[in-house]
């Protein structure tokens, strides 16, 4: 089947607040969508309120290929859409790395289901967005898998622009995003607060409230006692924004970004930090970054090291990021095209 003859239908689970857990993984799939219609694919995302919303969306759209973002849909349900649908290639993407599917309840039983319904379904197919995920898919559970990477678009610009209040007159450091202990929020905070008081300053640490996931709840309670006997240091808890309003209007003023989490599978916050043209910290999971700007998220001292790195780069340390993540962006689109030849049922 040639390429120029693909839909790809991308299904993520609705929820009632679209900033809610689902949010990334939309945002993840648009993107994706986004870049493979540049490259001639037809690609289009639906959002569905539970599993029976999947055959309704599929009728509608009459795609080649279905990817449903994440472990959300039983095997039973799985199986059933796969029978009836046996034209159509359906593909689990899985989006976390083995430390975070740890402590998602249901994985391990839900990949050797899906593994075994794999045994007498082919036009049913594992995915995800890291090599170690692949890897325990097919190495550990037997699944027929594969690498399906992320890619990075930036949101146009907003219609109605904000304004967010910033003291000058301290260090703003941005780690936005969901908290959970792997994303490292705690250690984060300690380094910046470390680097500001090196540099003569007081730290103002931005942070995202509203999804306190995994045990994230505790990462919180903790962050606020630890900037209340900070000495003047301060923490600043943001509303989830529109992903346009983040980019263009919250992130830009910032001094420095950090994502400097213990795993990631691509990253899309230090993405939207790179667009918007902040300085950035990560650590050596999110691949695409520049490595000069990697940091060890257990190493405290290594962090503060790399904070002014990224402050003494400036603009060049944003522009060998940009280059990163041009060169993610490249090799994505080439996966994929790939992924969706192997993965077509033929007619």
């Amino acid at each position: 089947m040639p390429q120029r003859d693909f839909k790809v239908l991308f299904v993520c689970k609705k929820r009632v607040d679209s900033y809610g857990i689902s949010f990334g993984l939309l945002n993840s799939a648009r993107m994706l969508a986004s870049i493979l219609n540049r490259h001639g694919v037809e690609a289009t995302v639906e959002a569905v309120v539970d599993a029976n919303g999947i055959d309704r969306v599929v009728c509608q759209h009459r795609p080649t290929h279905v990817v449903i973002h994440a472990l959300w849909v039983t095997p039973d349900k799985l199986e059933e859409l796969c029978r009836r649908h046996r034209g159509v290639s359906w593909n689990v993407r899985v989006h976390s790395k083995p430390p975070f599917l740890a402590m998602e309840g249901i994985a391990s039983e839900w990949i050797a289901a899906y593994s075994g319904l794999q045994a007498f379904l082919r036009n049913l197919w594992m995915s995800a967005n890291s090599r170690e995920t692949d890897e325990l898919m097919r190495d550990v559970f037997g699944c027929r898998s594969m690498m399906l990477p992320n890619a990075y678009v930036a949101p146009p610009p907003p219609e109605e622009p904000i304004i967010v209040d910033l003291d000058p007159c301290r260090l703003n450091v941005a780690c936005f995003g969901a908290i959970r202990p792997l994303k490292n929020h705690y250690a984060q905070a300690a380094a910046a607060i470390m680097f500001a008081s090196r540099i003569g300053r007081k730290v103002a640490f931005h942070v995202n409230h509203g999804r306190e996931e995994q045990g994230g709840d505790r990462v919180v309670r903790n962050l606020r006692a630890m900037f209340d006997a900070s000495g003047g240091h301060r923490l600043v808890e943001h509303p989830w924004y529109p992903h346009d309003r983040l980019v263009y209007c919250v992130l830009p003023p910032m001094d420095l970004g950090m994502q400097v989490s213990l795993t990631e599978t691509f990253n899309i916050v230090a993405a939207d930090m790179v667009a918007a043209g902040l300085p950035t910290v990560g650590s050596e999971d999110i691949y695409w970054m520049s490595w000069p700007l990697h940091a060890d998220p257990n190493d405290l001292d290594d962090m503060v090291a790399t904070m002014g790195i990224a402050r003494r780069l400036g603009a060049l340390g944003v522009w060998l990021n940009r280059r990163g993540l041009r060169r993610a962006n490249r090799s994505a689109v080439e996966v994929w095209l790939d992924g969706l030849a192997v993965t077509a049922v033929e007619p």
